[in-house]
């Protein structure tokens, strides 16, 4: 209806398409329509994708045979004669497989399409192998990188440890010395007045502590000259010509007025480069000693007396 007088079907293609009102007639010349699909069909879209680098091939075919492909292609396996194309199209999921092609190696992925939920055919597509090798290559050389950073960072973390347990090691034996040393200067007889080479107090134990009437906390880092006073001179020799003293007998006036009989040894400490590191003191207080033996030399001295006496008595 209202189509133009004249006009032949015959030679062309033509899609009617009917309304309520009437209808809808596309017509268009066959040869133009072949054109079209040609340029722009399946086709031509196999070919492109077959040129692509690295493709080897692009099929698509169904049960009776090719539907397209690209021109690579001269010959290719039916799907009834391949056991691994009919488990495709019977499980409708893509696989892959290791494929010859032209007597090369290629990899070969296939693809199921499915038509009004039947399956219908297959796209297969295969892949020179050159672009897999170098992906692979480059996986294992990433692995490798990898391998190797994780070795270094175990070989790091096993020495840390292994340092670790060494530095708990030595710092629990050092704490170990430090408190059975700690002890040991607690529990002296003896004074122990240590001073740098500074002249600067850093121990001070119970012994000292009663002998100089300081508390150990009031007198460390403090100079040894406001505690000791008089005994700093020789604390100050032995640091200046770097050699101990024996037995150096000395008289300390107390904060309370006491005076105290004291005996000084002293020891040099050497640091690494041989220099002067410390000096330490060994103070002991000879005031109940001494008392007795004035009073041991008073009670010969009287006894002598009384001899004396007796014998002039006698005689």
């Amino acid at each position: 209806s209202g189509y133009r007088t004249g006009a032949s079907l015959a030679d062309g293609y033509a899609v009617g398409y009917r309304r309520p009102e009437g209808g809808i007639v596309i017509r268009d010349d066959a040869g133009r329509m072949l054109g079209l699909r040609r340029r722009f069909g399946v086709g031509r879209l196999v070919q492109d994708i077959g040129r692509k680098t690295g493709v080897a091939y692009v099929v698509i075919q169904d049960q009776k045979g090719i539907l397209a492909a690209s021109s690579q292609v001269r010959q290719m396996s039916t799907i009834q004669v391949d056991a691994f194309l009919q488990d495709a199209m019977e499980k409708q999921r893509e696989q892959g497989r290791f494929f010859l092609f032209e007597e090369k190696n290629v990899f070969e992925v296939v693809q199921p399409f499915v038509l009004s939920g039947v399956p219908s055919g297959l796209l297969r597509i295969g892949l020179w192998p050159d672009a897999l090798n170098a992906a692979e290559g480059r996986a294992k050389t990433r692995l490798i990188w990898m391998s190797g950073g994780l070795l270094v960072a175990g070989v790091i973390l096993l020495n840390f440890l292994m340092l670790k347990q060494n530095f708990d090691a030595v710092n629990q034996a050092y704490r170990q010395i430090r408190t059975y040393t700690g002890d040991v200067l607690e529990h002296m007889a003896d004074g122990v007045v240590v001073v740098d080479r500074e002249g600067k107090i850093t121990t001070f134990n119970r012994a000292a502590e009663l002998i100089f009437g300081y508390q150990a906390s009031d007198v460390i880092g403090r100079s040894c000259g406001e505690i000791v006073r008089d005994q700093t001179p020789i604390l100050e020799q032995s640091l200046q010509r770097g050699e101990g003293l024996t037995d150096v007998e000395c008289r300390y006036q107390t904060n309370r007025g006491k005076e105290l009989v004291l005996s000084i040894s002293t020891s040099i400490l050497w640091s690494d480069n041989q220099a002067v590191d410390a000096c330490i003191a060994v103070i002991k207080d000879l005031t109940q000693q001494k008392k007795m033996e004035e009073d041991a030399k008073r009670q010969e001295r009287l006894a002598a007396m009384g001899e004396l006496a007796a014998g002039v008595a006698h005689e």
